[in-house]
């Protein structure tokens, strides 16, 4: 006699086995005894079903669910009159995503007492990747504000660049800020330290290198246009009283007075030059603040 109907058992983890009858006709076979459930909410984050047959949702229930509406973000399933639960990615790594369940597909899930945890995804599909972060404004930066706990950094609104700044305990970590205009007083460079302090954009404090030879100093390079007057100001980001300058001549009017033009003061951010009493002569000027 032909074969009418068979029983299949699928033995998906140690504790769970799906048990169900195929009942064959000459073009199709259809599902029977099977604890399925077919979603009826028509929402796409908290999902309704009723299973075929009477269950109570208990742990380890298994179910074949399949989604009325392609999910969003976290959804949920309420089966048989339970309290909602979140449905999770295999091993109860994270939350759905948006597209993770697709209208008409069916899949397997088991309530772990907690959550309904999806079944028989590949592990790379659980790797937490930028797009599978749930919660996320564009510009946001993840990172861990505590073990195992996953926050955002929010993104710069503003039309000023912010640095990103980090500073611990000495042996505890802290989150992430963002600052317009940090204060840095000091920057390692190689083996040399850099002392300075950023406000407004602006170098302001020591130019002074600490180096493994002794200390160094940074050259400030600045440029002088003459005016008519006896001497000029040129403003030196960084200078100081003690510090040195040369003035090197760029056109042919600064080289043919050039023996006569010198630097007559120096002070904070600023040296003098005292020149002839000729418009137009021009200078490059290099300065260290020591």
């Amino acid at each position: 006699a032909p074969l009418t109907s068979y029983r299949v058992q699928i033995q998906v983890n140690l504790s769970v086995t799906y048990s169900f009858i195929f009942t064959a006709s000459s073009s199709n076979a259809t599902l029977t005894n099977l604890l399925a459930c077919v979603d009826s909410s028509g929402s796409a984050t908290a999902y309704v079903c009723s299973t075929s047959t009477t269950a109570t949702i208990a742990p380890n229930t298994a179910i074949l669910f399949k989604a009325g509406t392609t999910s969003g973000a976290s959804p949920t399933l309420a089966v048989n009159g339970a309290t909602a639960a979140t449905i999770k990615k295999w091993g109860g790594s994270g939350n759905l995503i948006a597209n993770d369940l697709l209208a008409g597909h069916w899949i397997s899930a088991t309530f772990d007492g907690t959550y309904w945890q999806l079944e028989g995804q590949l592990g790379n599909s659980n790797a937490p990747t930028a797009t599978s972060i749930a919660g996320g404004a564009l510009g946001s930066i993840p990172y861990q504000s505590a073990a195992g706990t996953t926050a955002f950094l929010a993104g710069n609104t503003t039309t000023t660049p912010c640095v990103f700044t980090q500073t611990g305990t000495g042996s505890v970590s802290a989150a992430p800020t963002c600052t317009a205009t940090p204060t840095v007083t000091s920057v390692k460079l190689l083996n040399s330290t850099y002392n300075a302090t950023w406000a407004t954009n602006t170098l302001t404090a020591s130019y002074a290198f600490t180096t493994p030879n002794g200390a160094s100093y940074s050259v400030m390079p600045a440029t002088l246009t003459t005016t008519a007057a006896a001497s000029d100001t040129v403003t030196v980001q960084g200078m100081t009283s003690t510090g040195h300058c040369s003035l090197t001549a760029t056109n042919s009017t600064a080289a043919a007075n050039h023996a006569s033009t010198y630097v007559s003061a120096k002070t904070t951010n600023q040296i003098t030059v005292a020149h002839t009493t000729t418009a137009g002569m021009t200078y490059d000027v290099l300065c260290t603040p020591n």
